[in-house]
């Protein structure tokens, strides 16, 4: 019986501690984890943390395309996706 592939592919632009820790995080969630920039309108959206299928999603609010001034707030996405947060909005002021 084949294995089920857990892990995905990296993250073409993520700065290898981010991708370390993405890998760790599917690892210890049984489930593949991406993590892609989204450009929204709302100004005091930071990013969220979400489920579709069997795949666990965290999209951040890029600043500048290539620049990850936004690791802080990766990190802490995964983070709470580690804690067992799978459908969570951070706004500005949170």
């Amino acid at each position: 019986m084949p294995t089920k592939r857990i892990s995905s592919p990296p993250h073409q632009n993520l700065p290898a501690a981010l991708e370390a820790r993405r890998r760790q995080a599917e690892r210890a969630l049984g489930r593949p984890v991406s993590i892609r920039e989204v450009r929204i309108q709302d100004p005091g959206f930071r990013g969220r943390i979400k489920m579709t299928g069997e795949r666990l999603i965290i999209e951040y609010q890029v600043a500048q395309s290539g620049y990850f001034w936004e690791a802080g707030l990766i990190e802490r996405l995964l983070l709470l996706a580690l804690k067992g947060e799978t459908n969570l909005t951070l706004r500005e002021d949170e």
